[in-house]
């Protein structure tokens, strides 16, 4: 089973690299970007804890279900 992954930062260099790696393994993955999305990658402010919150409980990444979040 591939992991569920969110993305933060899908719109720049390394998180783009790494979206699209885990999009070419197969991974069910959210993209986030805050001021470049696209049709792909949906449009989030980090700082907006609320927003945050509601991506993570839609999506539901594997992390969410071990109460682990993984920021780089």
């Amino acid at each position: 089973m591939k992991p569920k992954v969110i993305i933060t930062g899908a719109s720049g260099v390394l998180g783009g690299a790494v979206y699209n790696a885990f999009k070419a393994a197969g991974s069910p993955v959210l993209g986030l970007a805050h001021t470049r999305a696209t049709k792909e990658l949906v449009a989030l402010d980090l700082l907006d804890f609320a927003a945050v919150d509601g991506a993570f409980a839609d999506f539901e990444p594997d992390s969410a279900s071990l109460g682990r979040y993984y920021f780089l």
